[in-house]
């Protein structure tokens, strides 16, 4: 599955690497001017094949900076769902 799916990657959108690890994107929802105006979920599904992700509110570009309680929870229990 995650073979036929980094084909697919690779034709759409013509990236030369695609991650078949699972990828954990964690990103704010502020945008600024000039930002991102998509969840970082999102944009990771470009180029990796098992992507999960989150958009934190009343966070901008640094989401570890400015939840970081938030942000360390979520990565032990990403990280936690690896060896469970």
């Amino acid at each position: 599955m995650h073979q036929e799916r980094a084909a697919i990657l690779a034709e759409e959108v013509g990236v030369v690497f695609v991650a078949y690890t699972r990828t954990n994107a964690i990103g704010g929802a502020v945008s600024y001017p000039r930002g991102r105006s998509r969840a970082p979920d999102e944009l990771m599904r470009r180029v990796a094949v098992d992507v999960s992700g989150e958009v934190v509110s009343d966070c901008g570009l640094f989401t570890a900076e400015e939840a970081p309680g938030l942000f360390a929870g979520r990565l032990l229990a990403f990280f936690g769902e690896e060896n469970g």
